[in-house]
């Protein structure tokens, strides 16, 4: 089943392994070993890392050559098993670090035996002045065993044993197989999160801009604004631009800082439907993976899919939004996580090859600027989205959200609002400055009034207007810490 390995094949992988592995100054793990402080032997430790590795990789060798579907699991489990062997380690000390941490086996050796010594040697750096070495050097090897044994027992003949056993150089070892299989968790389905443009590329940009378009519902941002039109512009007259400067030139990634709920993602998608251009909104926390480094797989699928975009299915452009983007770009070092690290390299290679084409633009959304790595930000032109700093301010967005709902309803849905009844709310908590509040809030009036008109009246064509009255109850009734507002029966008050 798991073919024999001499001396001699040890021998042919020995080299690469002490030189990319154990030495390299990426892991450098005999020096690591050799400053640990908690230890009893550290050639005993060293040398069963040097056997994990050698055996993994001479494996995947001899098996690849027949089993590619999961050669490098089987690899890994017998490597692990020899590892772990060698280390003889039988006393018993907690470690939970490795606990549910999962290595992505789809990827080509050896990426999967990188990431798993990056965590490795993670560990090592946590667990220095409180776990000896040999206790996080066992619990490796035990939880690389766990995590191959439950893709292996999934194939046919592995799936009904236990165990099962394999030689090298002329050493009998026993693997374990785990009782239960765990499915593995895709790759980010990135289809989902793109919206195309209403007409097709080839439509005269003209028809476009005739189109309903959400900025005309966005009150504010002026700044913002100005932007859109440079590369509304810029799209329109594509050709005469790239003839005068370098397309590489020609578009900016923007980063739009501000609180929670005043557009951002609102104002990228009216800019993507106002010039045509395909739009992918990326929910960062959605990127996220209990496989190391598969966000960074996952940010590389976003990209790749703005490419294929352009240049197989010749899409006029696609802008790509990160919102939340502190979950992925927080700052080297940050919490002291090596695929942290990791997914600040990959936004770099793709920022840079992103803005290098005329035809993808990143664009990124915080709350908390200042925790995102100083190489992300220095390739993002920053805009500032924030509440409206005027009482005119606040009702404007009043009156854009109206627009939209009544456009929408295609009737109009609120009469005439004495606004001094409703600005105390937002004078009192800045929250209700917020767009995607008064939107919640304005939406549940006008939800409550149609409830009571059906309950009285059946359904009709025309609801009866709101009133500043019907409004302020809306907003006494609504809850900050909850998403939509709250109906209840509370007695109707009129705010002073």
């Amino acid at each position: 089943m798991i073919p024999d390995l001499t001396n001699e094949d040890l021998k042919a992988h020995e080299f690469t392994i002490i030189r990319q592995r154990m030495n390299s100054s990426r892991f450098n793990l005999e020096q690591r070993i050799e400053k640990y402080v908690r230890k009893s032997d550290a050639l005993k430790i060293q040398q069963s890392l040097k056997d994990f590795l050698l055996v993994q990789a001479s494996l995947v060798d001899k098996i690849g050559k027949t089993q590619n579907g999961y050669a490098i699991e089987l690899a890994t489990l017998c490597g692990a098993t020899v590892g772990r062997a060698t280390l003889n380690y039988d006393e018993e000390e907690t470690i939970s670090f490795f606990h549910a941490k999962k290595i992505d086996y789809h990827k080509s050796f050896p990426f999967p035996v990188n990431d798993a010594l990056e965590l490795y040697v993670l560990s090592l750096d946590i667990h220095r002045n409180s776990k000896c070495l040999e206790a996080v050097t066992d619990a490796f090897f035990a939880w690389m065993q766990e995590t191959t044994a439950e893709n292996i027992i999934s194939q046919p003949e592995f799936s009904s044993l236990p165990s099962f056993t394999f030689n090298v150089d002329g050493k009998s070892y026993t693997a374990p197989l785990s009782s239960s299989a765990k499915e593995k968790k895709p790759s980010i389905n990135v289809q989902k999160y793109i919206k195309s443009p209403i007409s097709s590329p080839e439509t005269k940009l003209a028809e476009k801009q005739a189109m309903p378009c959400l900025s005309d519902y966005i009150h504010g941002h002026d700044e913002i604004k100005q932007e859109f039109f440079k590369i509304t512009t810029v799209v329109k007259h594509l050709d005469y631009f790239s003839r005068l400067f370098d397309r590489k030139k020609l578009f900016q990634n923007y980063l739009l800082v501000g609180p929670p709920g005043t557009g951002k993602t609102t104002l990228i998608s009216s800019l993507a439907e106002r010039c045509g251009l395909v739009f992918m909104n990326i929910p960062c926390v959605e990127l996220g993976s209990e496989y190391f480094s598969k966000m960074a797989s996952n940010i590389h699928a976003v990209y790749d899919t703005g490419r294929r975009l352009l240049e197989q299915e010749k899409k006029l452009g696609v802008i790509i939004f990160f919102d939340e983007f502190d979950h992925i770009a927080k700052r080297r070092g940050y919490g002291n996580s090596p695929e942290n690290d990791s997914l600040i390299t990959t936004l770099n290679e793709n920022l840079d090859g992103g803005s290098s084409r005329a035809g993808i633009i990143t664009f990124a959304a915080t709350n908390i600027e200042e925790i995102i790595d100083p190489a992300i930000t220095s390739r993002f032109h920053k805009l500032y989205v924030g509440y409206p700093t005027t009482d005119e301010g606040v009702i404007g967005v009043h009156h854009a959200i109206i627009k939209k709902m009544e456009n929408y309803a295609n009737q109009a849905l609120f009469g005439e609002i004495d606004y001094t009844q409703i600005l105390p709310f937002s004078r009192r908590d800045e929250r209700y400055k917020s767009g995607r509040v008064i939107e919640h809030i304005l939406y549940g009036a006008a939800i409550q009034s149609a409830l009571q008109e059906v309950q009285k009246h059946g359904e009709k064509e025309t609801l009866p207007l709101i009133n500043t009255f019907g409004l302020a109850e809306a907003y006494q009734k609504y809850h900050l810490d909850e998403p939509f507002p709250v109906v209840t029966a509370k007695t109707k008050t009129r705010i002073a």
